[in-house]
């Protein structure tokens, strides 16, 4: 039988009656109860006041900030918690690494706590690359070496341009 969570979301589409991954998401969802408490409060409080002025619309985005970090935080405790659950990949792949990823080497250390065999996941391996990617694409890195064609065809590679300012713009006609 499947049970419903607190939060729509992907994992619940999965979630069956007495399922260990079920335990583990009502245990997280039992740690982020006040958060959802709040969320629901400040919705309501959003709601009061449809054509809210410039400064309250400015103090309710910066409360919905503080929100976001207050969940941020709490999902990054669960996952140091419960390195071992499959919901902590999860919530890392789908949501914490979407949060974090301006801060790549934090996203990695927090990857690393995960247990070796969740490591070894097609999804986790993904998210890896992704941060991985990020990593070497940060600022004052040298860029990666490739070639690409311009619009004559003939290829062109950053790396004849080395020590020199180089403005790459990737664009697509359906954009």
């Amino acid at each position: 039988r499947v049970v419903n969570s607190l939060k729509p979301n992907l994992l619940a589409s999965c979630l069956f009656e007495n399922a260990p991954i079920t335990a583990q998401q009502r245990e997280l969802e039992l740690a982020r109860a006040d958060y959802f408490k709040k969320f629901i409060e400040l919705s309501k409080k959003e709601q009061e006041y449809p054509t809210a002025d410039d400064s309250l619309r400015s103090a309710l985005v910066n409360e919905y900030r503080l929100l976001t970090k207050e969940e941020t935080d709490i999902l990054i405790d669960f996952i140091k918690k419960h390195p071992d659950y499959y919901v902590s990949l999860f919530w890392f792949c789908y949501d914490v690494t979407n949060r974090i990823i301006s801060r790549p080497d934090s996203a990695l250390a927090l990857f690393k706590r995960l247990d070796p065999k969740l490591q070894q996941l097609p999804e986790a391996q993904t998210v890896l690359q992704r941060i991985t990617n990020k990593i070497a694409l940060t600022q004052n890195k040298t860029l990666p070496e490739f070639s690409i064609p311009d619009t004559s065809g003939n290829l062109i590679a950053p790396a004849k341009y080395r020590n020199k300012y180089l403005l790459i713009d990737f664009w697509a006609s359906w954009c």
